[in-house]
C-alpha cells in the first residue's frame, strides 16, 4: 500500500506513510466539495432546477458534470431539487440511466425527507 519512500516501513515510516495518507485524501476532498459548490453556481447561473445532494458521502459519492447534465455516481447517493417542492398540480421529470452498477431510484420526496452529510 505504501511505496518505497517509506521504506524499511517500520513504525515511524508508518506514521508518516498514514499522515501523508490522510492528507492526500483531505485534499481530494476539499476540492471535490468544491466542485459540488460550482456545480450549485453553475446550476443557478444557468437557471431551472438546482440538484444537489442530499444524501451520501460529502465530496466522493457523486459528480456531477452540469454542462453535460450528467451525474455519476460512485457509491449511494440521494439527489433532489429541494426548491422545486410542488404542493399541487402536475409535476414530472425525466432521467435517462447511461450506466449503472447498482441499484438506481428515482422518485418524489416530501418536505419531510431527512438530508445528512
Amino acid at each position: 500500500k505504501f511505496g518505497k519512500e517509506f521504506f524499511p516501513w517500520g513504525s515511524e515510516e508508518m506514521k508518516r506513510a498514514k499522515s501523508k495518507e490522510e492528507k492526500e485524501f483531505e485534499d481530494y476532498q476539499f476540492l471535490t466539495l468544491a466542485a459540488e459548490r460550482d456545480a450549485l453556481v453553475m446550476q443557478e447561473i444557468r437557471g431551472g432546477p438546482i440538484l444537489r445532494r442530499l444524501r451520501g458521502s460529502p465530496g466522493t459519492c457523486l459528480t456531477h458534470k452540469v454542462p453535460e447534465c450528467l451525474v455519476e455516481f460512485k457509491e449511494f447517493a440521494t439527489i433532489g431539487a429541494p426548491e422545486m417542492i410542488s404542493t399541487s398540480g402536475v409535476v414530472y421529470y425525466e432521467v435517462e440511466v447511461l450506466a449503472t452498477g447498482g441499484i438506481p431510484q428515482f422518485g418524489f420526496a416530501t418536505a419531510g425527507f431527512q438530508t445528512q452529510d
